[in-house]
């Protein structure tokens, strides 16, 4: 084993996760990541403990949403803006995407309100995969705190220009 260390925001996510009381976070890492239960758990001449698939037995596989169901990526792009304007600027991760969530509220399908099997909501992930694929550098400094999100020149701009040309389509 090597020993490592993580911060109290890492630790939280790694408790929240949890499953059981007997699940230790090297188990609960490996379940985010999709790895195989523990190799010095499994009892190779128990045929029940060799699994056919890289999930743990208790989980089982979601099959991917489609598509054309989903709020495209780009969607999340200026209600990230718009949410991390509104509170200044520069705001932790979690008060945004509340924020974001109501904005997305018209137009969310129940298929974006379904966890995925990390728990969070298909939305939440898609939001945060937006800010990391398409505003993160840009409009959203990369320097910014772990867990906070701060907008750049760049973003506030992106922010002024939609405000005055009253795209934002989503509710205010």
């Amino acid at each position: 084993m090597n020993p490592i260390d993580i911060d109290s925001e890492v630790y939280y996510q790694i408790k929240k996760r949890a499953d059981t009381s007997m699940d230790t976070p090297n188990s609960i890492l490996r379940r985010v990541f999709g790895l195989a239960v523990e190799p010095d758990s499994l009892n190779v001449a128990d045929p029940e403990t060799v699994l056919p698939h890289r999930y743990p037995p208790s989980h089982k596989p979601r099959k991917r949403a489609p598509t054309d169901l989903l709020i495209p990526v780009s969607d999340y792009m200026y209600p990230i803006i718009d949410a991390t304007a509104k509170l200044g600027g520069d705001a932790e991760r979690d008060a945004i995407l509340e924020r974001v969530r109501w904005k997305i509220e018209p137009i969310i399908k129940p298929v974006d309100l379904e966890p995925m099997s990390s728990g969070e909501p298909r939305w939440r992930t898609r939001a945060i995969r937006c800010k990391t694929e398409r505003l993160a550098g840009h409009y959203l400094a990369s320097d910014a705190p772990v867990g906070f999100w701060r907008l750049t020149d760049e973003g506030w701009k992106a922010y002024r220009r939609e405000v005055d040309l009253g795209w934002w389509y989503y509710g205010r």
